[in-house]
């Protein structure tokens, strides 16, 4: 009979996680899996967008926004899933949820020290799958 038992839980929550998405990586990984006939709605929201900042009436010139998606859309957290959806086979952990700019880990051993190496190497793994994807 193990003389520990260990469940160890963390949690990712981006802060503007939308934000964070380079379109050109989004379409190069996911192009093949959109329906060509979803493929001109996805593609006119991810494309022809651009930004300006203003600031006591002063205007910057317009730029193109090549990196994320609208906030508060339908068709955002779908984008965003399909984005993360390698993670869970990248971090080789035994439970992962994600929805959207949320993710779960759950590590369990029944044993405190591997437990806390292999929470530790997962989360490793998780932080190097977030910086490969841009």
């Amino acid at each position: 009979m193990p003389t520990s038992y260990c469940d160890l839980a963390y949690s990712v929550d981006f802060s503007a996680g939308f934000d964070m998405v380079r379109v050109d990586v989004f379409l190069e990984d996911h192009l093949r899996r959109i329906p060509d006939y979803l493929l001109w709605l996805v593609g006119d929201f991810l494309s022809s967008r651009s930004f300006y900042v203003e600031r006591n009436g002063d205007r910057s010139k317009t730029l193109p926004l090549n990196l994320g998606w609208a906030q508060g859309s339908v068709l955002g957290p779908i984008l965003f899933n399909m984005y993360m959806s390698k993670l869970p086979e990248k971090i080789n952990a035994g439970l992962v949820t994600t929805y959207a700019d949320d993710t779960y880990v759950l590590v369990e051993s029944e044993d405190w020290q591997i437990c806390k190496t292999k929470a530790s190497t997962i989360l490793e793994k998780h932080l190097s799958f977030l910086q490969s994807k841009g």
